[in-house]
């Protein structure tokens, strides 16, 4: 099995995680990828758990924490779904506008293992 591996330093992952997410929450809001595709991405409370050891700010990880809800939503009072998802993308925008921009200052590391 191949695996594709992108890591950062751990003062860009607040931004890292942001572009996933917002991409992921985009995706969703178009009707693109399905909960459950989501939640395969970054929505699992075992993310948001690595999130916390790493010591990212709080907002960040409590809208991958709300994001963790969107299955409950979607069952429990769908007309609300839409209107969630756009709420986090709005979250998830402004935690990335805040974001300390580094431009093509990004210590990054791309590598494939093959196993």
């Amino acid at each position: 099995m191949m695996q594709f591996n992108y890591r950062v330093d751990n003062v860009h992952t607040e931004q890292l995680i942001g572009f996933l997410t917002l991409g992921v929450l985009y995706s969703l809001e178009k009707e693109l990828i399905s909960i459950d595709d989501a939640e395969g991405f970054i929505f699992m409370p075992s993310v948001v758990q690595v999130l916390k050891e790493a010591k990212l700010p709080e907002e960040i990880i409590n809208i991958v924490a709300s994001g963790c809800e969107l299955d409950d939503i979607a069952d429990i009072v769908p007309d609300r779904l839409m209107e969630s998802i756009k709420e986090l993308i709005a979250r998830v925008a402004v935690v990335i506008k805040k974001g300390k921009k580094v431009g093509r200052l990004v210590n990054k590391d791309l590598s494939i293992i093959e196993s």
